[in-house]
């Protein structure tokens, strides 16, 4: 308020109610940390943000020799009542996926050697 106000004498002390020590060490602290970290970030920044990965001289890959194919066509017979839900090819593997009343079954099929293996997962 100000000297001016009716209410307000010049002479009487006003009493504040302080924060306490340990408030004011601990906003000091913090402060102090914060910039601490922006100070970091932007050296960070302007260092660079790493090591640049070091080139690889030499790579060996490996490539697989092709597989022969069974020549021919192939003839699959579905289960009964089921639907092909999936395919996938791995490496000369192919597997089918067929989705039925009961259960999934799957089929592994041998492109080399025209093996099938089945499995069933009931429901």
């Amino acid at each position: 308020m100000a000297a001016a106000d009716p209410k307000v004498t010049p002479g009487e002390d006003v009493e504040y109610d302080r924060p306490p020590m340990w408030l004011k060490v601990l906003v000091i602290v913090l402060g102090i940390a914060i910039v601490g970290m922006l100070v970091a970030i932007v050296t960070k920044i302007m260092t660079g943000l790493g090591d640049e990965p070091q080139p690889v001289e030499t790579a060996e890959v490996a490539v697989a020799a092709p597989v022969p194919m069974v020549a021919g066509e192939i003839s699959i017979k579905r289960p009964d009542g089921a639907t092909l839900v999936s395919t996938s090819l791995s490496g000369n593997r192919l597997v089918l996926t067929f989705r039925g009343d009961d259960g999934d079954h799957i089929l592994v099929l041998d492109q080399a050697t025209g093996t099938e293996r089945w499995v069933h997962i009931p429901k």
